[in-house]
């Protein structure tokens, strides 16, 4: 009888234990889930924050031009153009950013030979902060100049295809606007055209929105 008994309480005493240990179980695995659920969250805001808040920018500026001249009948070896430059891009996220740009170069004249010149451009920049009001400008690039040249003894109109190294900087006036000032060096990607190699001076403001 004492057996039985004592059978009982063991039995009683295995089964308390293992519905305890189920309900420590089930209480882990939602602590587990909402830990989840909350590390998750953490991610996408972090992930948001990375934006700027202020992603999308458009630039007009001023770009004085220099190109490297070598074609026959052309009795310039260098040009330089001045002109206007538009410019509208979006942050992609934090540091990064993409823009394309659209640039006229008026006609200039010398030695008798005009030329003038329209581009589009495709940029992709690396912008770290240097200081509080100042940010780094770093960027490679793509782009397609049509230029056109006149000569006494020549007349030539052609596409240039490029590739581009940008380093400038950035002066944040406020926070929607800014100052920027960069250096452009331009490589023609066929050697078929008469313009070789070009050096980009640009001043521009930005606003952000």
């Amino acid at each position: 009888m004492n057996i039985s008994k004592n059978l009982n309480m063991i039995l009683v005493l295995v089964l308390t234990i293992t519905f305890s240990l189920n309900l420590a179980a089930e209480e882990e695995s939602y602590e587990s889930y909402d830990s989840i659920i909350n590390e998750l969250s953490s991610k996408q805001s972090s992930l948001l924050s990375s934006y700027s808040s202020h992603p999308i920018h458009i630039g007009f500026g001023y770009v004085n031009s220099t190109s490297k001249i070598n074609g026959a009948g052309i009795p310039v070896d260098k040009m330089t153009l001045q002109g206007a430059q538009l410019s509208l891009g979006m942050d992609l996220f934090e540091n990064f950013s993409s823009t394309v740009q659209l640039t006229y170069l008026t006609p200039n004249t010398k030695n008798n030979t005009e030329m003038e010149a329209m581009e589009f451009d495709l940029v992709g920049m690396f912008k770290p902060e240097l200081s509080r009001v100042v940010d780094g400008r770093f960027g490679v690039g793509l782009g397609i100049r049509n230029v056109d040249i006149k000569a006494p003894q020549t007349q030539t109109e052609f596409t240039n295809p490029l590739a581009m190294l940008i380093a400038g900087i950035e002066a944040k006036i406020t926070k929607q606007v800014g100052f920027v000032t960069e250096v452009t060096f331009k490589n023609a990607l066929t050697s078929s055209n008469a313009e070789k190699h070009v050096v980009d001076f640009g001043l521009r403001v930005d606003g952000h929105f």
